[in-house]
């Protein structure tokens, strides 16, 4: 009899031994807020678990292909495999080091039951063609909350539809292109698996996965933006009444001085 799942583990994803000081910011932030959580490191298996000081964490490695480039980071989150190593839990936390939390509400947002969410998508052009013309969609993949249960169903559900395979991206934008000029660019047009997807993994979670089940529940774009914000943060501030979310990611590529005012205004961790 399988035992009871845990309700969520936090997932950073790491290709490299040594650390930046942004790195440490971000795991300091993790730490300090979200420590009581079980955390793993999903590595390459060229980074051997031992080489890395890594107090607090587990470790679990993946082919080292996936973590060559962003393209082949996008597809290890497109592939059942990657889910099926946190099957002991309900949900995973993604959380990328170049992401920061800001306090401890990860079991709040669990109980809220959604599949998928993530900052707000800040006028997607992918989504608007794809999926649905709106300025704000959720979500970023960065700092994202991921029922593991449901994404494993989509992917088995992608598999089935899946008439093509390739990862030549050049072929898929190609697919891409034909599905918007043939109108159905709004159905299940890539008919292959999910990992074939040509752009951004977050992508395929926020306009695509819909698509195969209809209930899969992504969280309405008012939840998104309390949840964390990435591209334009001073606009997500202002349509969030100044609050500060749960979480960002991409900070400082996007308006760092923003976010050094929102670092200082809270209680900098030790």
């Amino acid at each position: 009899m399988r035992k009871n799942k845990k309700m969520v583990a936090i997932v950073v994803p790491r290709y490299k031994k040594t650390l930046s000081s942004d790195d440490q910011l971000s795991l300091k932030h993790l730490n300090k807020y979200l420590n009581r959580y079980d955390k793993f490191y999903a590595i390459p298996n060229a980074l051997k678990a031992k080489r890395i000081q890594a107090p607090g964490f587990k470790s679990i490695q993946f082919p080292d292909y996936f973590f060559k480039n962003r393209e082949a980071y996008n597809e290890l989150l497109l592939t059942e495999d990657f889910y099926q190593k946190f099957t002991d839990y309900e949900y995973i936390l993604i959380y990328q080091l170049d992401a920061l939390v800001f306090s401890d509400q990860l079991k709040n947002w669990c109980q809220k039951g959604y599949d998928y969410i993530g900052a707000p998508l800040i006028h997607p052009r992918i989504g608007q063609v794809s999926y649905k013309y709106r300025d704000y969609l959720c979500g970023n993949g960065g700092f994202s909350l991921r029922k593991v249960k449901s994404f494993i169903q989509i992917l088995k559900l992608a598999d089935k539809t899946a008439k093509r395979v390739t990862r030549n991206s050049v072929i898929q934008k190609i697919w891409f292109a034909q599905a918007i000029f043939t109108g159905q660019v709004r159905k299940i047009w890539l008919k292959a698996p999910a990992y074939c997807y040509p752009f951004a993994e977050d992508g395929f979670w926020s306009f695509e996965a819909q698509k195969y089940d209809p209930k899969f529940n992504i969280a309405p774009i008012e939840e998104s933006f309390r949840f964390a914000f990435e591209r334009y943060p001073r606009l997500c501030f202002k349509v969030s009444n100044n609050q500060i979310p749960f979480g960002a990611h991409a900070w400082k590529k996007h308006d760092q001085k923003f976010w050094l005012l929102i670092i200082n205004s809270i209680k900098n961790p030790d």
